[in-house]
């Protein structure tokens, strides 16, 4: 049975004198108990239970359910562990931050507690009182602003509603202009959703393997340790890249990227562009090969034509197979030029081909060696090569390889 007291506020009657965030803890032994309370109880109203089953109990009667914002619980607790405990707090609080207090250090448990029980963090013991209450104070932080974002989603979601309303009234011309305005929308909202899976995955992935790092290196042999290591690297490539490419989308949405076309050679452009990516290449033994003829000159951007070739050399090398071949090479196309750059890799089936360069859909295939990516280079190159006056396109089969293309004006467009 539950200790009634702990399930009450010290003053009934002043319940609207409540602090913020309620912090539940769960742990067997008092001592953490009344450590982890004195603690916090300054900035936080505290809740305390000595089991997994009390504390379900306690959530269940207590008064403010949607003010318990973090639980902490200790793992190794009699009739129930603390990441069982927390699973079944999921349909409960599904927004509260879950935290674990224990001295296992096994990475693959910690893995499956965080996939079981959707854990914010490991807390090991003994814990270091200053560090825990910074750690609980950022994430709490965290908390409110994602209450504060959900509350904006909501308003917004609100307007939306009332504007569709007031659309419903209008013309059948307006309502067909409105609806593709939202079907727009849509797109880019699905597009956001992609993009924050991506950071939110490579973010975990970069604080996990650093957190266990940073805490339990001297416990690792150095193949586990160069293993991790990689994985940070290159989650935070993965990132760094995902961020380039969103500022530079980010910016054409914003009308912030300005085309300053001028008349360029493509193939010393071409040559810049493999010089930057050779070391990707030379990893999987593939071999570059710069086609296009000397003095084939267009008339367009610079930087936004390195950043198309860029991403479409990246992408060639991530599905191509060692010891294969990516050619670039030119076409003439009356007024204007066709860039191509085409490999023997994996190819790509006809479904997928369908989805490429649309906003609404991700693409995301590994490479050849696992490589990552996020789809977003290709949407980012097709915005990039229209503003650059130019059109882009794929073909592609399944084992036979690649060609991605995209034309570029010779002359001045009236």
């Amino acid at each position: 049975m539950f200790n009634q007291k702990r399930l009450q506020t010290a003053d009934p009657d002043q319940d609207l004198n409540l602090k913020e965030h309620t912090v539940l803890v769960v742990d067997d032994e008092e001592h953490n108990l009344i450590t982890l309370s004195d603690l916090l109880k300054q900035e936080y109203n505290i809740l305390t239970a000595t089991g997994g089953a009390e504390a379900l109990e306690m959530i269940k009667q207590y008064k403010y359910p949607d003010r318990i914002h973090l639980i902490i619980s200790d793992q190794r607790m009699p009739g129930m562990l603390g990441v069982d405990f927390l699973e079944q707090t999921i349909p409960l609080l599904p927004r509260a931050i879950r935290m674990i207090l224990t001295g296992f250090t096994d990475i693959e448990v910690m893995i499956a507690s965080i996939n079981q029980a959707h854990i914010y963090k490991f807390i090991l013991k003994p814990f270091n009182q200053e560090e825990i209450q910074l750690t609980i104070k950022r994430a709490l932080e965290a908390y409110t602003l994602e209450a504060h974002n959900l509350e904006l989603v909501e308003e917004l979601t609100k307007l939306n509603m009332e504007l569709d309303q007031k659309v419903q009234s209008r013309t059948l011309q307006l309502e067909e202009a409105l609806e593709e305005l939202k079907a727009l929308n849509a797109a880019k909202d699905k597009f956001y959703s992609i993009v924050a899976h991506d950071i939110s995955n490579a973010f975990t992935s970069l604080l996990l393997s650093g957190e266990l790092l940073s805490t339990q290196l001297a416990v690792y042999d150095p193949p586990t340790t160069q293993k991790m290591v990689d994985q940070i690297f290159d989650a935070t490539k993965r990132l760094f890249r995902l961020f380039e490419n969103l500022l530079d989308w980010a910016k054409i949405q914003m009308g912030r990227i300005e085309s300053h076309p001028d008349f360029h050679d493509l193939y010393p452009l071409a040559e810049e562009v493999i010089g930057i990516l050779s070391d990707n290449a030379k990893q999987k033994d593939i071999a570059l090969c710069n086609e296009i003829p000397e003095q084939t000159m267009v008339y367009a951007d610079h930087n936004i034509t390195n950043t198309v070739m860029r991403n479409l050399l990246s992408n060639a090398i991530k599905f191509t197979h060692p010891n294969g071949k990516i050619r670039i090479f030119s076409e003439d196309m009356d007024n204007m030029v066709a860039l191509s750059v085409q490999d023997d890799g994996v190819g790509i089936d006809a479904e997928s081909l369908e989805f490429l360069f649309r906003i609404d859909k991700s693409v995301s295939t590994p490479g050849t060696k696992k490589e990552r990516g996020t789809g977003l280079g290709l949407i980012l190159c097709k915005e990039l090569v229209e503003k650059n006056g130019g059109k882009i396109w794929v073909e592609s089969q399944p084992n036979q390889g690649s060609k991605f293309s995209f034309t570029l004006p010779k002359d001045k467009q009236n």
